[in-house]
């Protein structure tokens, strides 16, 4: 009889766990945390760029997608995000705030602003405005010069603030004439509506600035962006709401002029809470 080969004993497999957690891991992530799973192998350069190179890449198709559907199909991203078809597209808060930066950007490159305190105290015959602000220059210790720009700051950091107030009120408009609907939905399609409204601002932003303000090459302009804006805000309720055309045209000129009524009201308000803020330091 033979001699017995020694039996070779296996050892055990190892257990995969999460690296945040210590779930054991049933696949790729994990159950309980979502965390993916871990190798060291990830750490090389060459993980590291093909991981770099597939984000950069997932981002760009989303953000092509996201602007073209924005420019070209009213309403459709934020149909789609109300069907729950989210993954192709940029985020609507990312979308939004996005296209605030780019305006903001174009803006602190060439200013450009209706409501000023330049504008102010054109508009203040008697002067007071302007006395007031030499006698506070005088008591900080500064060029009147100084202390308007320093106005014009605050000012323009509380109309950034503002965009958002702006969102909200848009929102609200669309909750009082489209009843039975989430907020939601109405948070999501004013983000939209200005997303393309500042990203159209952006790209118009090196003839804008040029036009001045308050003039009649001005009101030329705003007259063509209102037609534009007011004819995409009317494209977008019909496709997200679904409702026939003429009281789509009734409910969007109500949203559109408490968006306007907002738009002109932010920087006033902004602007007296500015000289206000330097009258009292």
């Amino acid at each position: 009889m033979g001699a017995t080969a020694p039996t070779t004993v296996q050892p055990a497999p190892e257990i995969a766990t999460c690296p945040t957690c210590g779930t054991e891991l049933q696949g790729k992530f994990c159950p309980y945390c979502g965390e993916r799973e871990f190798h060291p192998r990830e750490l090389s350069i060459r993980h590291f760029l093909a991981h770099l190179l597939e984000e950069f890449t997932h981002l760009d198709s989303k953000a092509f997608a996201t602007v073209r559907y924005l420019f070209t199909r009213p309403g459709f991203l934020t149909a789609e995000f109300v069907a729950g078809r989210r993954a192709r597209y940029m985020k609507p808060l990312s979308l939004f705030l996005v296209a605030s930066a780019l305006l903001l950007l174009a803006n602190s490159i060439r200013p450009r602003s209706a409501y000023d305190v330049r504008w102010l105290m054109a508009a203040d015959p008697g002067g007071k405005l302007e006395t007031t602000l030499g006698k506070v220059a005088v008591r900080q210790n500064i060029a009147k010069a100084v202390l308007i720009e320093r106005i014009q700051a605050t000012e323009h950091r509380l109309v950034t603030a503002a965009q958002f107030a702006v969102v909200l009120a848009m929102a609200v408009a669309l909750a009082v004439v489209y009843r039975r609907r989430y907020f939601v939905e109405h948070l999501i399609a004013a983000l939209h509506y200005f997303s393309f409204n500042y990203l159209c601002w952006v790209l118009v932003w090196p003839v804008a600035s040029n036009v001045g303000v308050l003039n009649a090459k001005s009101s030329v302009l705003l007259a063509i962006s209102a037609a534009v804006f007011f004819t995409y805000l009317v494209v977008s309720l019909r496709r997200i709401y679904g409702q026939g055309i003429g009281i789509t045209l009734a409910k969007t000129a109500f949203v559109y002029a408490a968006i306007f009524l907002t738009q002109i009201v932010t920087p006033i308000v902004a602007l007296f809470v500015a000289i206000l803020v330097a009258l009292k330091s």
